[in-house]
């Protein structure tokens, strides 16, 4: 019973103690522990090279005898920043334990500011190519970036871009309704179309002479050649269908351009707000060394022995080609050349001769070496033409015995209905 007693008693009193003593509060897991700022005494602070360590109170006191331990080195590497979070973004979803143990679901709370930013600042840099391409997914195969591919530059820097000139497109229309493709003019047509011929020179007249002169020079002689073929159609329209004196038509014909008094000369016009004639032009624009005289030849005189009009305007970019073909296509012409080898004869055109357009060509075709026995404009007009005949005929007009002749020039106008 004693003992019974005694039990009870050393339970009751142990009891007791138990429900006195306070229980141990524990520290959250996602609280920082306190830290406890120790101060340094004045002996250590007067020691040079020493550092202060904080001790964390729940922490052991660090071993004297430990070998110290260097910290890793930094590993540069490419670091998933999904894969850091992810224990961070676990933690915080886990559910809250009750008093049981068992774990009640719980809305998921948001990741601690700290605890992230925290996982970022250990991120190295990441390469500009990983970037521009993007973080690859573990055992994920990144895709290639094609927007991110950049086609190879295939032009030249050194090759300047082609530049087209709009302008000449404005004489294309009036070119093509009204001129057929063997060089001929519809004037009937065109000569009640007038105004709309006026139109188009009404542009060569406000063009601006600061756009004119930022053209390239192939743009710009295009420009005079295509001014002076308009002109010389307005002038033949205007004066359409050409009548003359009677005693000058039984010389002339009554469809000769001569009837049309001063067309060189007299007739002026506006070009960028500058007056000028068809002569003045030509000596100007096309008569100075500078210019291949070929550009002669791209000239449309009004007459069938004139070469014939292209019916479509002359450009810049393509000016060099579309002055050749026009050579060949005046020289197909047998009135303006032809090789007699029986007869010791080569007939040229008579636009050809010193007194008109030969002394143009000794500038640049000029020779002492062949032709020796031509005229210095004959023999450079052959020279230039070299360059236009067969290989055989080439040769028969450097050492062939011939004479040149010129053809007789037909006045008439270059009216389809005269052909």
């Amino acid at each position: 019973m004693v003992r019974w007693y005694f039990t009870i008693f050393v339970t009751m009193t142990v009891v007791s103690l138990i429900a006195g003593c306070p229980p141990k509060k524990e520290r959250p897991a996602d609280e920082p522990p306190v830290i406890e700022a120790v101060e340094p005494s004045a002996a250590e602070m007067d020691e040079p090279g020493e550092a202060v360590v904080v001790q964390d109170p729940g922490m052991p006191p660090p071993d004297p005898n430990a070998e110290a331990v260097a910290p890793p080195e930094p590993v540069e590497s490419e670091v998933d920043i999904h894969v850091l979070i992810a224990p961070l973004m676990a933690e915080a979803n886990e559910p809250a334990a009750d008093a049981n143990g068992a774990a009640e679901p719980n809305e998921a709370a948001a990741p601690d500011v700290n605890d992230v930013a925290t996982a970022l600042e250990i991120i190295p840099p990441m390469p500009a190519e990983a970037n521009a391409v993007g973080i690859a997914e573990p055992n994920a195969v990144a895709e290639p970036n094609i927007a991110a591919v950049v086609e190879p530059n295939t032009t030249d820097a050194n090759t300047p871009a082609a530049v087209k000139v709009a302008f000449h497109d404005t004489c294309a229309d009036v070119l093509k309704t009204y001129v057929t493709e063997r060089g001929l003019v519809d004037y009937a047509a065109l000569s009640r179309k007038r105004l709309e011929l006026k139109a188009v020179l009404a542009e060569f007249d406000t063009l601006d002479p600061a756009v004119y002169t930022s053209w390239p020079e192939a743009d710009r002689l295009a420009f005079w050649i295509n001014a002076y073929n308009l002109q010389m159609l307005h002038i033949i329209a205007q004066n359409y269908p050409i009548t003359g004196s009677p005693w000058l038509r039984a010389v002339w014909g009554s469809d000769s351009i001569r009837h049309i008094t001063g067309i060189m000369t007299d007739y002026k016009f506006m070009v960028m707000r500058e007056q000028y004639t068809l002569e003045e032009i030509e000596r100007r624009y096309f008569m100075v060394p500078s210019v291949d005289p070929k550009v002669l030849l791209a000239l449309c005189q009004g007459c069938l022995s004139g070469p014939p009009l292209r019916n479509a305007p002359y450009t810049g970019e393509d000016l060099d080609k579309q002055l050749d073909a026009q050579v060949r296509r005046f020289f197909e012409d047998r009135e303006n050349l032809r090789l007699d080898r029986a007869a010791g004869e080569v007939v040229l055109s008579s636009l050809l001769q010193a007194t008109w357009y030969g002394k143009a060509f000794t500038h640049r075709y000029g020779t002492d070496k062949k032709f020796k026995s031509q005229p210095a404009s004959t023999a450079a007009v052959l020279n230039f033409l070299c360059r236009y005949v067969s290989e055989s005929e080439a040769s028969y007009l450097e050492i062939g015995t011939y004479t040149v002749k010129w053809s007789k020039f037909d006045w008439t106008v270059n009216d389809k209905s005269k052909r």
